[in-house]
């Protein structure tokens, strides 16, 4: 009964009921310290009050969220600002309007990479590059120098699936495990002194995607001689 009269009250203030469904965000995945321009889409964005559209609010923890519009009852662009310090890993996205709160949808935040160093064969010093993989097969992330092994020390590699992922040499020599990313998934194997994996010598690191993607984060590598 209580229901029944509040539902009746906000209808005579003249608002629209309808609960919002967020269904998928494009793009999935952006890099920290970047601004990217989103679509979210869904139904029952337009809420109206007093006779007026409601502009929907837009949450995403540790991202700024500026320039929300309804565009249509289904679709709302949004300007989300990663900060550089923000965390790689998933984020929840939720879409808010007098008819309610969406359920959550992930959005990939991928780790940005300190500037990288230019790859030479006698630089003693580790040195770190992005990782911008998105096409199904092989996708180069270090050229390969002649006479020098690529020594993969760390990694961090976040998107969102279902892709399966491989490190390999530009010769075709696997040089990891199947990293299997169900959905939205980030990874990060730790600091080893003496190497997760290296190239054979003068080949170029690859990351191998079995259908197309979009995979994110950074290496630290070194040349071995």
């Amino acid at each position: 009964m209580i229901i029944k009269l509040i539902f009746a009250a906000l209808l005579f203030a003249g608002i629209a009921i309808c609960q919002p469904q967020l269904t998928a965000i494009a793009p999935t995945s952006g890099v920290a310290g970047t601004v990217v321009n989103v679509v979210l889409t869904g139904l029952n964005f337009q809420a109206r009050l007093n006779g007026s559209l409601y502009t929907p609010q837009v949450t995403a923890a540790g991202i700024a969220v500026t320039s929300v519009a309804a565009i249509t009852n289904s679709q709302i662009t949004a300007v989300f600002t990663l900060p550089a310090t923000l965390a790689a890993g998933p984020v929840s996205i939720q879409v808010a309007t007098v008819g309610g709160v969406t359920t959550a949808v992930p959005f990939t935040v991928i780790g940005s990479a300190p500037t990288p160093i230019a790859v030479t064969a006698n630089s003693p010093i580790s040195q770190t590059v992005a990782v911008n993989a998105s096409s199904a097969g092989p996708n180069l992330i270090v050229a390969g120098v002649p006479g020098g092994s690529i020594r993969v020390l760390s990694y961090v590699l976040a998107g969102v699936g279902p892709v399966t992922l491989t490190w390999e040499s530009s010769g075709g020599m696997l040089l990891s495990g199947p990293m299997i990313f169900p959905g939205t998934v980030s990874i990060a194997v730790p600091y080893n002194p003496v190497g997760q994996f290296s190239t054979l010598p003068g080949e170029s690191l690859m990351l191998f995607l079995d259908s197309a993607s979009q995979v994110g984060g950074h290496i630290t590598f070194e040349i071995a001689q």
